[in-house]
């Protein structure tokens, strides 16, 4: 699992969580250091969190871009603050198969991973 995310307490205590339940986390922090992830072979998954730099407002969604291109079979979760409608819509164009709101609860995260990894649509 590729986890992009800017804030780093987040960061960690996603990883926590993921590390706990049998997945291999691989940790990003912006875009230099997603991009260059995205190049490890042993990514199932790619979350990402869009507003992953202070100036950068939608970075996220490059990087959504960025992954669908590189990986084009590997689903990706894209984590927004206030996912208006329109912006859910611009994150599927972007690539993203499924856009959450934040804030929620790091088990409803895992139950969307897991539908994704499984081959089945997100409920």
């Amino acid at each position: 699992m590729l986890l992009v995310e800017s804030l780093e307490s987040t960061l960690y205590a996603m990883q926590d969580y993921f590390e706990s339940h049998g997945f291999e986390v691989i940790r990003a922090r912006n875009r230099t250091e997603a991009e260059a992830a995205l190049l490890q072979p042993e990514i199932a998954i790619v979350l990402i969190e869009l507003r992953l730099e202070k100036g950068q407002g939608r970075g996220g969604l490059d990087v959504v871009r960025n992954a669908r291109l590189r990986r084009p079979g590997v689903p990706i979760v894209l984590l927004a603050w206030y996912a208006s409608p329109e912006l859910r819509e611009e994150g599927r164009r972007s690539g993203a198969d499924v856009v959450i709101e934040k804030p929620c609860r790091l088990g409803e995260i895992a139950e969307i991973v897991e539908q994704l990894m499984s081959g089945a649509e997100p409920e």
